[in-house]
């Protein structure tokens, strides 16, 4: 199903919502076309939230509880509120109780990030790019 900036699907025994701040657009041309969902611009979240099928009667009824629970989204704060759970690139509360994670938030070959700091290492193996959302620079690493 696919409304305003929404997609709803069923996968097996699940339910998935994904919603998109600045709208979405599927991909048109090559391998993904008509499966990849695109959303354009800077400042914008996605929201993916996934329930078992058991919850509800339909996809259709999935689909309304999930519209009955406003999203907010503020682009200057960069910070996401949807259910019970506020987050930003910095901090993220579940129930209004601020989550502390004894690990990185991003810890792959490809993208570093230490929880809590708003700093994160991006690479394609030749070259880091450095995002810094505390400071709103991005720069190559060695500047």
């Amino acid at each position: 199903m696919l409304e305003e900036n929404y997609i709803f699907l069923r996968y097996d025994r699940l339910f998935v919502m994904v919603w998109f701040s600045n709208g979405y657009r599927f991909v048109k041309e090559g391998e993904s076309a008509g499966y990849e969902a695109v959303s354009d611009g800077w400042k914008h979240c996605f929201i993916c939230h996934v329930e078992g099928i058991a919850h509800y009667a339909s996809l259709a009824d999935f689909a309304a509880a999930m519209k009955r629970h406003p999203i907010f989204f503020d682009k200057d704060t960069m910070t996401a509120e949807f259910m019970d759970v506020r987050m930003n690139y910095k901090e993220r509360y579940v129930c209004g109780e601020k989550q502390q994670f004894p690990y990185k938030l991003f810890d792959s070959p490809w993208m570093q990030a230490e929880y809590g700091t708003g700093v994160y290492h991006v690479t394609d193996g030749s070259c880091t790019v450095i995002y810094d959302f505390e400071k709103g620079d991005a720069y190559v690493d060695g500047r």
